[in-house]
């Protein structure tokens, strides 16, 4: 799919869902959440991304963006490595809400790095974390986190 920013970045809801994005289409959603001044829900469910891109180029643009307040990435590959370089960012991000991570094989070592996060972020509301395989040991971390 060929991705334009100039449209993207006049959108307040972006859905993507279902496009077959993979971790190359990275760089037009990273430029997309740093222009754009109103978009608030983006929806990147039932893709192939895994955010495990050694530069970080999404993640470090959802740390900076102060906008966006509903991120759905259901359904993809986002795994453990995915789950840290999104809590890094959610470490600075103060915006986001909503977060929806349902079936991403993240497991415990995954919703530990989230967990840490959680810690500091005041503004996350919502973290949606089902079909993944967190076990006992990630919920507790979750739960700890949370309290």
């Amino acid at each position: 799919m060929k991705l334009k920013i100039s449209a993207l970045v006049k959108q307040k809801v972006i859905d993507l869902t279902g496009e077959k994005l993979s971790d190359g289409d990275i760089d037009v959603l990273a430029k997309v959440l740093k222009k754009s001044k109103i978009l608030d829900t983006l929806k990147l469910s039932s893709n192939q991304l895994t955010l495990a891109d050694g530069d970080g180029k999404l993640t470090d643009a959802l740390a900076q963006n102060s906008i966006l307040q509903r991120l759905w990435l259901r359904n993809n590959n986002i795994g453990d490595k995915g789950a840290q370089n999104l809590a890094d960012a959610l470490e600075i991000n103060q915006t986001l809400k909503s977060l929806l991570l349902t079936g991403n094989k993240i497991s415990h070592k995954g919703a530990e790095s989230l967990a840490s996060a959680l810690v500091n972020n005041e503004t996350l509301e919502t973290i949606v974390l089902n079909r993944n395989q967190i076990a006992d040991k990630g919920a507790e971390r979750l739960a700890d986190a949370l309290k």
